[in-house]
Parts: structure tokens; sequence; C-alpha cells
């Protein structure tokens, strides 16, 4: 089969496209560098002869086989990417690549690490001395007249404040 023909006969106009059943009909031009596979020989690939991928340097110079690729700069021992430090990097690592956790259990991870932290900060803090001087508290809460339009919440809610006075 040619391809380009316009009009077949009776003036009918012909299907250019060819079938991809029977890969015989194409021209020696449409079969340079295709391949045809799978079932019925309904897929291909075509291949590019002067796309390689072979490694080159940055003048277009092909590299011998094995060659390391350049370094766009010298990363420094705490250069951790995209992570803050070295601990978010083995985490995400570790739930993401070694683990495969799922979001939804990574949530729960990440709410018991933090509830357990902020347990060990109010610790922290209920232990912080300073001289003598002990943790004291007091309640507060609005207590002037409510607008007559919408009351919001914090007008009625009651605040604990923890104070050191020296």
């Amino acid at each position: 089969m040619v391809l380009g023909s316009d009009a077949g006969p009776a003036g009918q106009v012909a299907n250019l496209e060819p079938s991809l059943d029977d890969p015989s009909q194409y021209d020696a031009p449409y079969m340079v560098d295709t391949t045809f596979f799978g079932a019925r020989v309904k897929f291909y690939q075509n291949y590019h002869t002067l796309l390689t991928s072979q490694p080159h340097d940055m003048n277009g110079k092909f590299l011998a086989d094995g060659t390391p690729p350049r370094l766009l700069h010298e990363k420094s021992s705490d250069n951790w990417g995209s992570y803050w430090n070295r601990l978010e990097f083995k985490l995400a690592n570790f739930v993401y690549t070694r683990n495969q956790m799922p979001a939804t259990q990574i949530n729960v991870l990440l709410d018991i690490w933090a509830a357990s932290l902020l347990e060990d900060l109010y610790k922290t803090i209920n232990n912080t001395t300073l001289g003598n001087v002990q943790w004291d508290n007091f309640s507060i809460q609005y207590t002037s007249d409510h607008p007559p339009e919408v009351v919001t919440s914090w007008m009625n809610d009651v605040y604990e404040v923890y104070f050191q006075d020296p």
C-alpha cells in the first residue's frame, strides 16, 4: 500500500490510515526503526537512530561507559534536600520506602508522636525553676456586657493563665 493516495476507485476518498493489524502494508520508509509487538502485532515502538541516550558532557562529547554523572554542585554533609534534618529524612525514608505506610497510618503515628512531645514539653515547662519561685495560676473570662448581635464563644469561655512571678 502506498500512503498519500487521495482518491480510490470511482472517485471515493481512500482511507489513509493503514491498519495496525497488518504491518506489512507499510511502505519501507515507515518500517525503518520500528518494531511491532503484542497480540495481533497491534503495538509498535519507534526508535530514532541519532538519539541513543548515551551520556555526554556539556560540550556534547560522549563519556566512557561507566562514567558517573557530574554533580551540579557539591553538597555539604548536612544537606538533606527538602528535609530540615537527618531525622526528617530518616523518618520519611522509613514510612514511605521501607514500611510503605499509608497516609492515614502516618497521620496516626504523627498524632501519637506529637502528643508524646507535648507531654514532654509540659513536663519540661512544669519543672522549669526560677530560683525558688513556684508556678501560680488564675482564671480569667470576659465580663463586660455582651453585644446585642451574635456573641462569640470566647466571650463565654474561662481561660487558665499560668505564670511565675519573682
